[in-house]
C-alpha cells in the first residue's frame, strides 16, 4: 500500500495522460472513503429508513425466496482506515435459496450479508481504436451462508442483513449489523433525533421516541416547548416518559392526513433543536388501469395510496376466498404494477387485498383482473367458422380480435356463447391468419398461438 497522499498539480502547457486523470480520480475517492471511515468507524446499515436493506421473503415458505430492499451500506477497512459506501439502489430481484452453491437443509439458519465489488467494464466503449474499460462499476453484492459468512479479506469485509430460518422462511435481525455516524463528531451541537423517522396516516394513535445530543437536557419536556410544522391531521399531543435526554411524543394522525416531510422542533433555554419525520400516505384502493397486451403494455395497474416496496396483493377467488398471494415489486406510492403473467389463474372480479407497510386493506369495489387465453380450437378455420376460445374472465367480453377484423358484442349470432371460460364466436369473414385477442373491463390480452385462416 502506498504511503504518500498524491494530488495531481495542472498546469498551462502540460502534456496529459491517463495517470494523470487516474491520480485525480484515486486521490478525491480514496479521500471520500477516509472521510466515511471517520464518521462512522464500524461496518453496517446505515438505516435512513425503517426498510433500507430489510430481508423480505415470499409470503409462501415452500418458494424457499426472498429479496432485499434497496438502501446503503458502510464496509470499514481499519488497515487501510477507508470505508467503502456499498449501495443497492433497487430491490433485488428474488433469491431462490434452493439454487445456491450451498446446499441448504432443514434446520439451518441462512446469513444474508452484503458486500461491496467493483469490476472494470466497457460500457459505454471508448470511441477510438484502443479497446480499454472506460469505467469502473460499483456493486453491492448480496450472498448467502450457511450459519455465518467464512473469514472476509481484510478489504472486502461482509455486512450482516439478519438471517432466514430455512424452514419458516422467517427473517429476523439477528447478527444484524448497523453502523451511525460517531455522535462525538457533533458532541457540541445540540440536536434531536426522531425514531421512527417514517410513519403512516392511519386515523391511529403513534409514538414517537425524541433523545438528544450535544448537551440538550429535554427533563421536564412539555408540549408547550414542542412545535410540529406542518400540524395539520395531528391531534392530542401527548408527553410522557421524560427523561435527561429522551422523552416519547405521542399524537394521533388523521387517515387524510397529507403525505410528506413535518418538522419537530424542540425549544430548551432558549436554544431549538430539529429534526424532520416522514408522513405516508394511509393503504387505500381505488381503482384499476386497463392492460393491453398486443401494444406491450402488460402491467395490471391497482392505483391507491400509501403502497411501498414490497406489496402483497392478493385478487378474489370463486367461492369467496382469495387466490395465491402475489408480491409486487414495481411499486410507486400511488400505483402497483402486476404482470399479468403473474396473476393467478384462478383470480376473479371480487374484492382484493393490499399488504403493505404493516397494513392490510380490502377494496370496497369489485377489481376485474385482465382475461387469461390458454388455448382455441380449432387450430384452422375459415371465415364465418365457429372458434372455441378456452380460459377465463370473460363473463364481462366485449369483443374478440382477429388480424383483419373484430366481433364486438352481442354474441347471439347461431352457435356463439360467452361463459367465463369459454367464448364461441363467429369469425370474421375479412380475418386473415394471426393472433386473436380478447378485450374485457380489465383491458386486452392477446394468445400465444397463432390462429390460422384458410381462405
Amino acid at each position: 500500500m502506498e504511503m504518500e497522499i498524491k494530488r495531481v498539480n495542472f498546469f498551462d502547457g502540460q502534456y496529459l495522460q491517463k495517470e494523470e486523470f487516474n491520480d485525480l480520480s484515486d486521490y478525491i475517492v480514496h479521500m471520500r472513503r477516509r472521510l466515511l471511515f471517520v464518521m462512522f468507524r464500524r461496518s453496517g446499515v446505515v438505516q435512513s429508513k425503517d426498510e433500507d436493506l430489510r430481508i423480505v421473503t415470499d409470503p409462501d415458505p415452500a418458494q424457499k425466496r426472498f429479496h432485499v430492499n434497496a438502501g446503503m451500506a458502510i464496509g470499514c477497512v481499519p488497515d487501510e482506515a477507508e470505508a467503502r459506501e456499498i449501495v443497492l439502489r433497487e430491490p433485488t430481484s428474488m433469491i431462490d435459496l434452493t439454487t445456491q452453491q450451498t446446499a441448504f437443509q432443514p434446520g439451518d439458519k441462512v446469513i444474508v450479508t452484503i458486500r461491496y465489488h467493483e469490476q472494470k467494464v466497457t460500457d459505454p466503449p471508448s470511441a477510438g481504436d484502443v479497446f480499454e474499460p472506460t469505467r469502473i462499476l460499483e456493486q453491492a453484492l448480496v450472498e448467502v451462508h450457511r450459519a455465518a459468512p467464512p473469514q472476509p479479506s481484510d478489504a472486502n469485509p461482509y455486512v450482516v442483513l439478519g438471517e432466514i430460518d430455512f424452514n419458516t422462511m422467517k427473517a429476523t435481525e439477528a447478527q444484524r449489523q448497523t453502523a451511525a455516524i460517531q455522535s462525538a463528531l457533533f458532541a457540541a451541537i445540540p440536536s434531536i433525533r426522531l425514531q421512527p423517522n417514517q410513519i403512516t396516516a392511519t386515523g391511529q394513535a403513534v409514538t414517537l421516541t425524541v433523545t438528544s445530543a450535544g448537551g440538550l437536557s429535554l427533563a421536564g419536556m412539555t408540549p408547550a416547548q414542542l412545535t410540529v410544522t406542518p400540524q395539520a391531521g395531528l391531534s392530542n399531543l401527548v408527553v410522557s416518559n421524560q427523561q435527561p435526554t429522551s422523552f416519547n411524543l405521542s399524537f394521533t394522525i388523521d387517515s387524510a392526513a397529507a403525505a410528506g416531510n413535518r418538522t419537530l422542533a424542540v425549544t430548551v433555554n432558549g436554544v431549538t433543536a430539529q429534526d424532520t419525520f416522514t408522513v405516508q400516505a394511509g393503504l387505500t384502493i381505488s381503482g384499476f388501469s386497463k392492460v393491453d397486451v398486443p401494444n406491450g403494455n402488460n402491467l395490471f395497474k391497482i392505483t391507491g395510496t400509501g403502497f411501498t416496496t414490497p406489496t402483497i396483493v392478493q385478487f378474489s377467488k370463486a367461492g369467496g376466498s382469495f387466490a395465491t398471494p402475489v408480491i409486487v415489486l414495481n411499486v410507486s406510492p400511488t400505483e402497483l404494477g402486476i404482470p399479468v403473467d403473474q396473476i393467478p389463474s384462478d383470480a376473479t372480479r371480487g374484492p382484493v387485498q393490499v399488504q403493505s407497510n404493516g397494513q392490510v386493506v380490502k377494496s370496497t369495489a369489485a377489481i376485474t383482473p385482465p382475461a387469461r387465453i390458454t388455448d382455441f380450437a380449432p387450430a384452422q378455420v375459415r371465415p364465418n367458422a365457429l372458434l372455441t376460445i378456452n380460459g377465463a374472465g370473460f363473463l364481462d367480453l366485449a369483443a374478440v380480435g382477429f388480424k383483419g377484423g373484430e366481433h364486438r358484442q352481442p354474441f347471439t349470432g347461431p352457435g356463439e356463447s360467452v361463459t367465463d371460460g369459454k367464448i364461441t364466436v363467429s369469425v370474421p369473414g375479412t380475418a386473415t391468419s394471426g393472433q386473436i385477442t380478447v378485450t374485457t373491463a380489465a383491458g386486452t390480452v392477446q394468445s400465444s398461438q397463432t390462429l390460422i385462416v384458410v381462405p
